[in-house]
Formats: C-alpha cells, sequence, structure tokens
C-alpha cells in the first residue's frame, strides 16, 4: 500500500515550530521535532525551497546544540549560494542570518556582521516582529564584541523594546538588557548598568529564569572588578557559582577564571588557586584554549610561572584575533607590571594595548 502524500504546507508549519524551539533555546524539545519532521520529508510533497529550509534550520540547530553542549562546529552549512539564489527572500534571510550565527560561534566577528548585515536587507521584507527583535540581538551582541558600544546599544534597545511586547520571549527581554547593561560598563556608564542588572535580577526572580540570575550576578562581579572593589566582585561572582544552572552552563569557566583573578589580585591566594584549578581542569576537558591562555597569564602575573608564558598566550590570543581581550589584558599586565616595579616591560604591554585597539579600528574598517 503506496504511503500517504503529506502535503508540504503542513511540514513547512512544523518546521517554523521548530525554528520556534531553537530560538526559545528548548534543546530536547528541538531535537525531537527535528527528527519527526524527517521521517516526514520522504513522503511529502516535492518542495525543493523546503528541503533547503529544512537543512538551514539543521545547521542552526546544530549550533545550539553545540553551544549547549560546550562543542565546537566547525562545518558550514550544506546549503549552497548558488541555491539559495533562486529562493525567496526569507530562506535568503536565514542562509545569511545563520552564517552569521557560525562565524560568530566560531569567534569571526567581523564576518559575521559582514553577514547579518546583508541578513538585514532580506529582513526588510519579513514581517515577523519577533524576527526583527532576533536579529537586533544577534548583531548587538556581535558589535559589543569589537568594542562598537554605541552600534551595540542602539540594536540591542531596539531588540528590547520588541521582545517586551512578547510574554514567550521575556528571556531574550532580559538578555537584550544584559547587553545594554554591559555596554554601559564598558563606558563607564556603572550606576545605568547597575539599575539593568537590578531589573534583570528582579525579572528572572519572578520567572524562575535562575540561569539568566546568574549571568546578571557573573556580570556584575565583572563591573566591580573594573571598578576595582574585589569584595563585591568575589561576592557577586560566588552568587552565579551558587545557582545549579550556571554551573552546568558554558559560562561557569569563565566564572571561575574571574574569581581566581580577583581573589589573586585581592591576595587570597589559597582561594585563588582554588579556583584557577576548577577552571583549568574545565580547560583541559572541553579543549578550551582561549580560557587556557588566559588562565596562563594569571599565573605568570601572580603564582610565579615563568614571565615568557605571558608572551606565548599573547600569541595565541593575537592568532585568534581577539584584539578586545588583547588590549585589557594587556593595559591589565602593564599595571601589574608597573606596580612591581618592572617599567620596561610594563611599558611593552601598555604598546601592546594600543596597537591591540588599532587593530579593532582595523576590523571596524573591514566591514564592508
Amino acid at each position: 500500500m503506496m504511503a500517504k502524500t503529506i502535503a508540504y504546507e503542513e511540514v513547512a508549519n512544523m518546521m517554523n515550530e521548530w525554528y520556534g524551539l531553537i530560538k526559545k533555546r528548548k534543546v530536547d524539545e528541538s531535537i525531537e521535532l527535528k527528527e519527526k519532521i524527517k521521517r516526514m520529508l520522504p513522503h511529502m510533497e516535492q518542495n525543493q525551497d523546503l528541503l533547503l529550509y529544512f537543512n538551514l534550520l539543521d545547521f542552526r540547530n546544530n549550533l545550539l546544540i553545540d553551544d549547549a553542549q560546550r562543542l565546537k562546529i566547525k562545518s558550514r552549512t550544506t546549503v549552497k549560494l548558488e541555491d539559495i539564489q533562486k529562493t525567496d527572500d526569507m530562506i535568503q534571510y536565514y542562509f545569511y542570518f545563520f552564517n552569521g550565527q557560525f562565524e560568530f560561534h566560531n569567534k569571526n566577528y567581523i564576518d559575521a556582521i559582514n553577514f547579518y548585515k546583508i541578513a538585514e536587507d532580506k529582513l526588510k521584507k519579513i514581517p515577523d516582529e519577533i524576527e526583527h527583535a532576533e536579529f537586533h540581538y544577534k548583531i548587538a551582541v556581535a558589535y559589543y564584541q569589537i568594542f562598537q558600544n554605541f552600534f551595540s546599544m542602539s540594536h540591542a534597545e531596539k531588540a528590547l523594546n520588541s521582545f517586551k511586547s512578547n510574554e514567550q520571549y521575556t528571556y531574550r527581554q532580559m538578555n537584550s538588557e544584559l547587553l545594554l547593561a554591559l555596554n554601559k560598563v564598558d563606558l563607564l556608564r556603572y550606576k545605568e548598568a547597575d539599575q539593568h542588572y537590578e531589573n534583570i535580577i528582579k525579572k528572572a526572580q519572578e520567572t524562575g529564569d535562575f540561569y539568566t540570575k546568574s549571568l546578571a550576578h557573573h556580570n556584575i562581579g565583572i563591573s566591580y572588578e573594573k571598578r576595582g572593589d574585589l569584595l563585591q566582585a568575589e561576592s557577586h561572582l560566588l552568587k552565579a557559582i551558587d545557582i545549579p544552572e550556571h554551573r552546568e552552563s558554558t559560562n561557569i569557566i569563565r566564572t571561575y577564571y574571574m574569581l581566581s583573578k580577583v581573589c589573586f589580585k585581592s591576595e587570597k591566594t589559597d582561594k585563588a588557586l582554588v579556583w584557577y584549578k576548577k577552571a583549568w581542569n574545565l580547560v583541559e576537558e572541553n579543549n578550551e584554549d582561549e580560557y587556557r591562555a588566559k588562565l596562563m597569564i594569571l599565573d605568570a602575573l601572580y603564582n610565579n610561572s615563568h614571565i615568557n608564558n605571558i608572551h606565548h598566550a599573547m600569541k595565541y590570543l593575537e592568532k585568534k584575533r581577539l584584539w578586545t581581550d588583547i588590549a585589557e589584558l594587556s593595559r591589565e599586565i602593564g599595571n601589574h607590571l608597573k606596580n612591581k616595579g618592572n617599567i620596561t616591560q610594563a611599558v611593552k604591554y601598555y604598546e601592546h594595548a594600543l596597537t591591540a585597539k588599532d587593530e579593532l579600528i582595523k576590523m571596524t574598517e573591514a566591514l564592508e
């Protein structure tokens, strides 16, 4: 008996539902629905655009899974540009938007923004307000990574205003406000940032979103560390770690690293070494080279390992073009060495910070 042919509209509706789950970061439900759709495809009415849509969503779904499981996806989507050019604006939008997310995932921020800007042109013809909000949020995050704070805040504000209109996306509303706070910390607008964090913690508590609450405490900790209030920094970082959802997330490495750094700066060496070891174990377990390099720098500055380790770690960060981190770390290294009386080496790293900022300017000039 021949299997009944499934109308492509039915499958399209399920794919839209699948994309909704991906945007809400519902990993298990997303995987389950993908498998259901996959079983339907051989019995679906012929529709080439819908098959391309499936492949693009599968690519986006893999980015979600890899992010949740601390993996590093290296393969691009199998969908080819020449196939995309024959489709409608929505499929073309997803192609560029998801490729932007892939580049961001691999820390190629300029490439990510260039993809996003092409996607934005296609987005104009898509009326879905939440899709527009998601786009503004993603490009705001990318601009933040290259110190383009005002561009980042502009897009984050647009995202926040749109997400506020839909209760299903409360978590994205809080994410957008987190991003505004981060930008304002960079701009030394600490009181405004603190107000955002207060709003986020209150909303997260009300909605039971403890992971977002933990992110707020983590970022408040970083804010206080930048202000030199190490006691408050340690307190908020510990509050983040106290939340189980944070300990199970990819951000735990960053928090252990920050606690180690704060405790070293506070001359709480025994505590610092405990957090250092926890961070290092996770770095080794997850092959997290960026934080391996940053921990090597901490070790050289505060734990008497050879100063050449700083040079090797910085070379790795340069190779990955993480100029934002290099600029900040170089300034901190320079301050530390100056306080130790090593003026010659301090000047070298102050100059390195300036070079990194020049590279950031060149990166922004590379935006098409």
